[in-house]
């Protein structure tokens, strides 16, 4: 596990572009405005799946009885962190686990009875909305005594300030490092050389594929 203060990472990246030089520190304007760029690079490598190193489990959340819609997120009818995507999920029932079969918008639309109630859930269809997601079952849940658990990519949290420290897998803080410079490039009127965004491109690229999973075949 790799552990970094926000700062020096941002201090670092800095340099990396020619905005610092070797013993030169950022100023206090230069490091608030790299932090919020660090928490946009953060929030935007949450949203891709390759880059999230971990899932979590949300839940269990209750049903209701003849509601097949659910929001999820702060206040929802689930108050939980929103889901970017749904990995998996499962209905517990009687103390069996049951898995859920993720299904897009065009299967959900192609059920002729979307009514049809059973006391476990087969499908589940997520549309991320905002600010709440809103889950979807199907078979409408019949029995309130069944729960759903949700299996969702670990959002990066966004760092409060630069004192705040960074704790990652081993290949992020270089990743990091190198793309950040490369996102703050621009502020400081400062091209990125060949090497540098090949460093960044390789660096990720590297965590991306550490966090790949092959697939099973199933019949």
């Amino acid at each position: 596990m790799a552990t970094v203060v926000a700062l020096d990472l941002i201090q670092s990246s800095m340099r990396l572009i020619g905005a610092l030089e070797a013993e030169e520190v950022a100023t206090a304007a230069e490091a608030s405005d790299a932090l919020v760029v660090l928490n946009d690079l953060l929030e935007d490598w949450g949203t891709e799946n390759l880059t999230v190193f971990t899932t979590g489990k949300q839940g269990p959340f209750a049903l209701v009885a003849g509601t097949a819609a659910y929001t999820i997120g702060p206040a929802g009818t689930w108050n939980t962190t929103r889901p970017i995507t749904i990995e998996a999920a499962f209905v517990s029932y009687q103390g069996v686990d049951f898995a859920l079969t993720r299904v897009d918008d065009q299967q959900y639309a192609a059920l002729q009875l979307k009514t049809e109630g059973s006391p476990i859930p087969l499908w589940l269809r997520y549309e991320p909305a905002f600010p709440l997601g809103v889950v979807t079952l199907w078979p409408v849940p019949s029995d309130a005594a069944a729960t759903v658990t949700l299996q969702c990519n670990q959002q990066f949290s966004a760092l409060a300030n630069t004192a705040a420290t960074l704790s990652y897998p081993p290949g992020y803080s270089k990743a990091l490092r190198y793309t950040l410079a490369i996102e703050l490039a621009p502020e400081y009127g400062r091209t990125v050389s060949a090497a540098l965004g090949q460093l960044a491109q390789d660096a990720k690229a590297d965590i991306k594929r550490v966090n790949k999973m092959t697939p099973l075949m199933r019949f």
